[in-house]
């Protein structure tokens, strides 16, 4: 009884693994065609590009996608053993970046039920068959859907038209302001800057009223000034006996000139004023007495002119 049992167990196990199998017959041409999914639907739109270079294995066979996304699998005239679970579907070899959002279908397959052995004949061989697979960009299934955005075309920015501006400027200064006898130094010091928006270009002619002599840092017959750079001058002054004598001021004014353009460019006006403090007169005596003081009262003796003719 138990050897009976295994026996039927064993055979219902043989035909089980058989029917797993079967052999089949590929008589019409197959067409499997792939597409790139741009919006991930699942259907194939006319701006969505056929993909090329695509795997596709079908009944062992395996054909890659041309320029038209096509695999074309020819009719075959042959049987050959195939496991009808696997026949049943169309293998596409996905690459790393996509994935898959329409399976390929096609409606001829081996039956599964039928024994080993058998052999089917789908359809006639005149006709075809065309399997449509889409595959999407995984990063293009991340971004969020872009919303359109109409942007208002802006007026270029008009650029203002340079105008030029010219301009010299001086600055002079004095070691110190007085002076305390004859033959007294003085060193006068004039800086002039180019303070316009255009180079300011030689000759350069700095001009004193008291002073003529003047040691420049740079020539100014060759000197140019770009916006904002300078040049310093300098020059020696001795104050003359009459000057120190007279107690006045001396008083000077200096002002430097350039070219723009061939014409001349003044600065402005700097002046400097140095007092001199002469000694006092020979003939003048010194007063010693604090003017602001008043004269100290002279006391009289007691009885001094007082009682006479008495007696």
């Amino acid at each position: 009884m138990k050897k009976n049992l295994y026996r039927l167990i064993s055979l219902l196990s043989i035909l089980a693994i058989t029917q797993m199998f079967c052999s089949c017959s590929i008589t019409r041409n197959v067409t499997v065609q792939g597409y790139e999914d741009l919006d991930g639907n699942g259907e194939k739109s006319e701006n969505e590009p056929w993909l090329e270079g695509i795997n596709v294995t079908w009944y062992g066979i395996t054909k890659t996608t041309n320029a038209n996304g096509s695999a074309q699998f020819p009719t075959q005239n042959f049987s050959f053993r195939a496991d009808c679970r696997k026949a049943r579907s169309i293998s596409v070899q996905i690459p790393p970046e996509y994935k898959m959002t329409q399976h390929p279908r096609a409606n001829f397959f081996c039956d599964s039920t039928m024994p080993l052995g058998f052999e089917i004949f789908d359809a006639p061989a005149d006709q075809s068959e065309t399997a449509y697979f889409g595959l999407q960009r995984k990063e293009a299934e991340q971004l969020p859907a872009q919303e359109s955005v109409v942007e208002t075309p802006t007026e270029a920015p008009t650029e203002e038209p340079f105008i030029p501006a010219p301009a010299l400027s001086l600055e002079k200064t004095v070691d110190h302001n007085a002076c305390s006898m004859a033959g007294e130094k003085f060193l006068y010091t004039y800086i002039f800057r180019n303070t316009g928006n255009v180079p300011l270009t030689a000759p350069f002619k700095l001009s004193d009223d008291k002073i003529s002599s003047f040691v420049c840092d740079t020539a100014l017959e060759t000197l140019t000034l770009q916006p904002n750079e300078s040049a310093t001058c300098y020059a020696q002054y001795i104050t003359s006996e009459q000057e120190y004598k007279s107690g006045a001021s001396i008083h000077n004014q200096a002002f430097v000139t350039a070219i723009f353009e061939g014409k001349e460019i003044s600065s402005n006006l700097a002046v400097q004023d140095v007092v001199c403090y002469p000694p006092p007169k020979d003939n003048e005596p010194e007063d010693t007495q604090d003017p602001t003081l008043e004269p100290t009262p002279v006391e009289t003796p007691e009885g001094e002119g007082e009682g006479e003719g008495e007696g």
